[in-house]
């Protein structure tokens, strides 16, 4: 077998492994909406939601308008930034989250001061960024360490951190 088969069958296998994991993640994303839209002010439970979006003249006109002009666009706007978001680490890979997670860490510096929000939150960015690098450098002496897997590793509890900051705030 040649190596030009070799890599074939493995860029195939790749492009496959690829497809099942987004795939899985827009499944994901479909069933995250449907928690939101089940979970909100009017505590509206998920079997009234998917009534309300299969027959909606057959529920209560409250829960009607709370689901179609409340809920449900709240629900796709968090689903098409989160898709957005994820395409874009796709496509630039995980340093690409850094772009991500800058603005976020440059508003808790910043507030709500928009003349200082965007050269805080490039300071962040780069910042972070020199930090990663400085980090997969020095784990281990003599190589470079992947600086997308540092730059995962500090970012995956930043925004676990900021997304139980904005729950604890939103109560």
């Amino acid at each position: 077998m040649s190596s030009y088969c070799r890599t074939e069958v493995g860029y195939r296998a790749a492009v496959s492994r690829k497809l099942v994991i987004s795939l899985s993640l827009i499944f994901l994303a479909i069933v995250l909406t449907l928690v939101n839209l089940a979970v909100g002010v009017a505590h509206i439970g998920l079997s009234e939601v998917l009534k309300t979006l299969i027959f909606p003249h057959a529920v209560e006109p409250l829960v009607e308008t709370v689901v179609w002009t409340m809920r449900l666009p709240v629900a796709l706007a968090a689903v098409v930034v989160s898709l957005l978001a994820a395409a874009s680490v796709c496509f630039v890979g995980t340093i690409g989250f850094v772009g991500l997670a800058g603005p976020h860490i440059g508003r808790f510096f910043s507030g709500d001061d928009q003349r200082f929000f965007f050269p805080i939150s490039a300071l962040c960015g780069a910042l972070v960024m020199s930090l990663a690098s400085l980090i997969s450098k020095s784990i281990i002496p003599g190589s470079v360490f992947p600086i997308g897997i540092v730059t995962s590793i500090i970012g995956v509890p930043f925004f676990f951190m900021l997304v139980a900051y904005r729950q604890r705030v939103s109560r």
